[in-house]
């Protein structure tokens, strides 16, 4: 509805600590071969929706950073900037290695105000919060939509957002139709990261997509 104006920034900062961070487990969410560390399995899903948010990033210039005297290879903290394509710029801040870390929160900036979109719960699912503020600072709230509670008390919420994204695949399978999302996007956050590695590894020079 324009309630923000045309939006200038875009901000995510996702800071929590992960069971195999707090335990300084050595297992497969630590290792970076085999699909760890904090870039493949949360700053993944970041790029992903920015760019279902704000169209395709342009440009990237990335940091990686591993726990100082830490025999693990998994990184624990990504700080990425972004330009997307239609003049918008960003940054992305995301860590799994924060005790009493603030938690996920998104912000749309515009030339009007603000949207944002937070949780600072430890429940990666449910929990979201999203908030208009205009420059009188006038703030209103949104419930946030909330995903399957048809679940057993005590199960990983997490199942209520992963279940239906199989039952889609599944229905590709079976009936021919693709579905959302599908391996060509899969493989546009492959080359992200890629390129977020890339630029890590020069310094944190500024990559073209």
């Amino acid at each position: 509805d324009n309630a923000i104006g045309p939006i200038r920034y875009v901000h995510v900062n996702w800071h929590v600590e992960t069971y195999a961070n707090q335990k300084k487990l050595s297992n497969w969410k630590t290792r970076i071969k085999e699909g760890g560390g904090t870039l493949n399995s949360f700053t993944s899903h970041s790029l992903y929706y920015l760019e279902w948010f704000l169209g395709e990033v342009k440009e990237l210039q990335a940091f990686l950073f591993r726990r100082p005297n830490d025999a693990r290879d998994g990184d624990v903290l990504t700080e990425i900037n972004l330009k997307f394509s239609w003049r918008v710029v960003g940054t992305v801040a995301v860590s799994t290695d924060s005790p009493g870390g603030s938690g996920h929160r998104i912000e749309f900036i515009g030339e009007e105000g603000g949207l944002f979109l937070y949780n600072s719960t430890g429940n990666h699912i449910h929990g979201f919060v999203i908030e208009i503020l205009d420059r009188c600072q006038i703030r209103k709230s949104i419930p946030a939509l909330e995903q399957d509670r048809d679940l057993s008390a005590g199960m990983d919420t997490r199942i209520g957002v992963v279940r239906p994204l199989f039952q889609r695949f599944g229905d590709w399978i079976t009936d021919h139709k693709p579905q959302k999302p599908d391996f060509e996007e899969g493989l546009r956050i492959q080359r992200l990261l890629e390129m977020v590695r890339a630029s890590d590894a020069a310094g944190g020079v500024w990559m073209k997509i």
